[in-house]
């Protein structure tokens, strides 16, 4: 029942999150913009796998925020998880280079560095972004994390070595 509660409202909610996320003017808070983020993470587990709409929604605003240096880390944080959790739940590893879950990992091990950007990364970001390193790289065979792959689309990549 909460799924269908969600689904049938879900283009308002989206719109006023995104609204925040994306600064929303001068009223958009660091407050604001978390929630926003914590709220679409939770209802990625609500409407569950198979949704790559959701994906693609999400993806372009939420790589926004964690990339903006300048933004609240807290509210860095929150994108970041909440971008890992709706590739892990929404996703269905049948996304173009750049919109996958493979953008995400290495999005997450640049963060894991000292410096991103050219700015450096608090410890609590390149935590989270361990953590969700970790979630992301569970639903993929191990030969691909560790980039023994060689015949498939991930034999360019060496995921985890960055780590």
């Amino acid at each position: 029942a909460g799924q269908d509660i969600l689904q049938s409202r879900w283009s308002g909610l989206l719109e006023s999150c995104l609204y925040s996320i994306r600064g929303g003017g001068s009223n958009s808070t660091p407050a604001e913009q978390y929630a926003a983020c914590r709220v679409l993470e939770a209802s990625a587990v609500i409407l569950g796998e198979d949704h790559d709409e959701i994906v693609l929604e999400l993806n372009d605003a939420l790589k926004k925020v964690i990339n903006a240096t300048g933004r609240a880390t807290q509210v860095r944080i929150a994108a970041l998880r909440c971008l890992s959790m709706v590739h892990f739940i929404c996703g269905t590893h049948g996304l173009e280079e750049g919109e996958d879950v493979v953008s995400v990992l290495e999005l997450c091990e640049k963060l894991c560095g000292e410096k991103y950007r050219g700015e450096k990364v608090s410890p609590s970001l390149r935590a989270s972004a361990l953590d969700c390193w970790s979630l992301l790289s569970s639903t993929l065979p191990d030969v691909k994390v560790a980039g023994g792959a060689s015949d498939d689309e991930f034999s360019a990549i060496s995921l985890g070595r960055g780590l």
